[in-house]
């Protein structure tokens, strides 16, 4: 079963069970995955600004030289974890100043990373897929858990 789908199996919005053969509608599972990734989002801003905020003084300009470049790096060799932090970094940058990265100016890129991590992941073997399906339900299991935790 996909993740992601694997994340949303038991799952409502409104935090209610699922009662036995429901279905998890569209909208239920974009809403839900939405959350899930503005909370690593902000989770990558925390830590970015407990580093320091290496990139709080480029100027508009600069900052989107720098977020394409890294971008485009990033695109060629994505797996390299160094440069997803780079990227993360930069990227943490603009959400604090509650801006949009120029992504409109990255699409080839976007489309070579998309085709490089879909090209590795058919690749893996079902072991290692399992490990990151795994990986990623323990990631989604701790954002449910803490959100919960701060409804009540």
């Amino acid at each position: 079963m996909a993740p992601i789908r694997r994340c949303l199996e038991a799952i409502r919005p409104s935090g209610r069970a699922r009662a036995e053969g429901e279905e998890v509608s569209a909208d239920e599972a974009e809403y839900e995955v939405r959350g899930w990734l503005r909370s690593e989002t902000v989770d990558a801003t925390v830590d970015y600004v407990a580093r320091g905020r290496k990139h709080q003084n480029l100027l508009g300009a600069d900052l989107a030289a720098a977020w394409i470049s890294s971008f485009r790096r990033l695109s060629f060799e994505f797996r390299n974890p160094e440069l997803h932090v780079a990227q993360a970094d930069l990227s943490a940058e603009y959400v604090l100043r509650a801006e949009e990265p120029p992504y409109h100016l990255v699409i080839d890129d976007m489309d070579r990373l998309s085709t490089g991590i879909k090209r590795d992941v058919e690749t893996l073997s079902s072991e290692k897929r399992d490990d990151i399906s795994e990986k990623m339900l323990e990631r989604y299991s701790t954002f449910r858990a803490s959100r919960d935790r701060n409804r009540n």
